[in-house]
């Protein structure tokens, strides 16, 4: 929902770089879940992290989605990622695929 909302400006780099800057995808979904204030998870919500740090899967799916935009763009990631949330086994792009197996 947080990605299909565009109420967000995603990008990759920063947990949530606002004003100025945008969100990562798990922060975005993080804040419409009401787990997220001042910049870091709330406390009480394990598994998103604690006050002090994000949990392991959210700085693993964070890195991840910053390589993967590193190496194919925002927008490419951003595919890819709705295509893995939306369970499907097709590709996001056709491009997408042909880099990542390269």
């Amino acid at each position: 929902m947080a990605l299909r909302s565009q109420w967000f400006h995603i990008e990759p780099g920063d947990y949530d770089g606002r004003p100025r800057g945008g969100v990562c995808p798990v922060t975005a979904g993080a804040i419409l879940a009401g787990v997220w204030a001042d910049g870091r998870p709330k406390r009480g919500n394990p598994e998103w992290g604690t006050e002090e740090e994000p949990s392991v899967e959210v700085e693993d799916f964070a890195a991840c989605f910053d390589l993967c935009a590193q190496d194919l763009g925002t927008d490419e990631a951003l595919a890819i990622v709705r295509v893995a949330l939306s369970g499907s086994q097709e590709p996001a792009r056709l491009s997408a695929s042909n880099r990542l197996a390269s």
